[in-house]
């Protein structure tokens, strides 16, 4: 057995203890020398001080009630937006339209004069050979 408290010695002291373990206290103190000087001095103690009566019955705790969460309501909300925006967000990768290519008008027709697009081509860039 482990050393016990002081807690669990005045209660061997007031005699609060239940059968067993006031016998395992006791058993304890009989091979345990610094134990058994502490529970000497709170015996010492409790005499000086002319005893110390335990009331019958302890004082009721009041009871706890379960605490309202003030921010459950908005932990709520914000979850509801989350998942709306990952819902929307997943479909928008999955119905995702075509990209269009759009070309100003002023990219289609004839070449400006100062291009040189007006030096007729080569019969070698019209082979692919130069690019």
């Amino acid at each position: 057995m482990s050393h016990p408290h002081d807690d669990k010695l005045l209660e061997l002291a007031l005699e609060l203890l239940d059968a067993d373990a006031s016998q395992a206290v006791r058993d304890h103190l009989r091979v345990c020398e610094e134990c058994r000087a502490r529970f000497e001095w709170i015996e010492r103690t409790n005499a000086l001080l002319g005893g110390i009566t335990p009331s019958a019955d302890p004082p009721a705790l009041p009871v706890r009630r379960a605490r309202v969460h003030a921010f459950r309501p908005i932990l709520r909300a914000a979850a509801v937006l989350l998942l709306g925006f990952a819902c929307g967000y997943g479909t928008s990768l999955l119905v995702r339209p075509e990209p269009v290519t759009v070309v100003p008008s002023y990219f289609i027709g004839t070449a400006p004069a100062d291009s040189l697009a007006r030096y007729p081509a080569s019969d070698a860039t019209q082979a692919g050979v130069v690019s």
